[in-house]
């Protein structure tokens, strides 16, 4: 397995902007062999962007996780999607198993070439205690 660490700029809370270049990211991995292509954590907000987690915030299976879905499967890779602000909310309105009824999550989904989701990953140990991460995520 040929794996890809994608690396890409992330502008503070434009989530499009930054799903954009992640989507470019896997194809330009996918085009130089990559098996697997892997995405910065928070890379769809920004990791410093505290203030910016709740309006980025979305579902599993929302827009962010739909186009990286859809890249998995136009390039024929898996695509580690990760990570991402969930709405755990929003998440167990849409049917899905989440850990707290409501709040934000770290989340990384792992989605194979044919665009199946193998994994959902929801970090539980923050960098540092009394960081703001810390306040954002349970």
């Amino acid at each position: 397995m040929r794996l890809a660490l994608a690396q890409q700029a992330v502008e503070r809370g434009a989530v499009e902007a930054n799903v954009d270049r992640a989507v470019a990211a896997v194809g330009r991995a996918a085009a130089d062999g990559a098996d697997c292509v892997a995405l910065p954590e928070l890379f769809d907000v920004g990791y410093f962007a505290f203030d910016d987690y709740a309006d980025a915030a979305g579902p599993l299976g929302g827009p962010t996780h739909r186009r990286l879905r859809e890249a998995a499967v136009a390039n024929d890779v898996a695509v580690l999607a990760g990570t991402v602000v969930e709405d755990l909310a929003a998440s167990a309105a849409a049917g899905e198993s989440v850990p707290a009824p409501e709040g934000l999550a770290n989340t990384a989904v792992l989605f194979d070439a044919d665009g199946d989701r193998r994994l959902v990953y929801r970090r539980n140990k923050p960098s540092a205690s009394g960081s703001f991460e810390n306040r954002r995520f349970p």
